[in-house]
């Protein structure tokens, strides 16, 4: 008896990036996820800085190590502990995102409104908890502007 032979659904080529990767399904706001819980070392955290659930951060993460095909993250006692794979990724990632962060400034002329330099000073909590990620997010979108900064007062 002869195969029967089923008719198929032509699927689209894949994506395939210059590392041989399937880049299908990565967008930027993977690579947020994966960076947030990078500086921050928790789900928490990481959820709030961006502003999602905590489920939602953790599907985005999920979503990242499949499409790569690696885990980058592990859950301990302790906290979130990025493995080799995900520490591997930090350096790609903060310029995946910087590069992005260039291109809206340049399409938006964003670029060019700001220059010069500006004196921060802070305390403890602040100066540890806060001005950091504040301060990365300003720099991405003036990029034009130094910033020195002094912790305690005089």
């Amino acid at each position: 008896m002869e195969a029967m032979q089923r008719p198929y659904a032509r699927r689209a080529a894949p994506r395939v990036g210059s590392s041989g990767v399937d880049t299908e399904g990565l967008d930027v706001g993977l690579f947020q996820a994966f960076a947030a819980v990078a500086r921050n070392r928790s789900l928490t955290s990481a959820a709030k800085t961006l502003g999602v659930s905590q489920p939602t951060l953790t599907r985005r993460l999920q979503a990242l190590e499949g499409a790569l095909g690696a885990t980058l993250v592990v859950r301990t006692p302790t906290g979130i502990h990025l493995t080799e794979a995900g520490l591997a990724l930090v350096p790609p990632a903060m310029k995946l995102l910087a590069t992005v962060d260039e291109a809206r400034a340049s399409v938006s002329g964003s670029a060019t409104d700001l220059g010069g330099a500006v004196s921060v000073g802070s305390g403890g909590n602040v100066g540890a908890h806060v001005l950091p990620d504040l301060l990365a997010r300003f720099l991405r979108a003036h990029p034009g502007v130094s910033v020195r900064i002094r912790e305690g007062m005089p």
